[in-house]
């Protein structure tokens, strides 16, 4: 599977959910303005922008940079390992502070040899073990979809 067909399948697991739970979701048009899902409360009255991540074999979920500042957005972290897909609902602010705080570490962390890691736009954004302290474990992201405060 492509990495696109990964994230299209995730988006698409997202809107099943949604649905299924009562909400009004439409996909955006290849992630305009980094929002993929709009979501609504079954009344119209309130709105959610979400931002769908996936991963299917690694541990970590692939951000960027730019993900720092998007605290507006709810993340609903895909994992397709396993037999069925997990759904993680985070906040963005969660997710921006997690992975500047853990790239800033990186980059003060020697690389091979020593040598000092080269700056890039790639951030990830994991559930550890042990838990990270500022996150929390991931239990409490698990299928909350209360968290889109819809």
């Amino acid at each position: 599977m492509r990495t696109s067909d990964t994230g299209h399948a995730g988006e698409h697991l997202v809107m099943a959910e949604l649905l299924r739970r009562g909400y009004a979701a439409a996909l955006t048009r290849d992630g305009s303005l980094g929002i993929d899902i709009l979501a609504a409360s079954p009344d119209g009255a309130r709105t959610v922008a979400i931002q769908v991540k996936t991963k299917k074999r690694s541990r970590r979920w692939r951000l960027r940079a730019k993900d720092e500042r998007r605290t507006a957005v709810v993340y609903v972290l895909v994992d397709l390992v396993g037999e069925r897909p997990r759904f993680y609902v985070v906040p963005g602010a969660v997710v921006a502070e997690n992975i500047a705080r853990k790239h800033r570490q990186w980059l003060a962390a020697p690389g091979r040899g020593g040598r000092p890691h080269k700056d890039s736009e790639i951030r990830q954004f994991g559930f550890e073990d042990p838990p990270d302290a500022a996150v929390g474990p991931a239990e409490q992201f698990l299928d909350r979809w209360e968290k889109l405060g819809l």
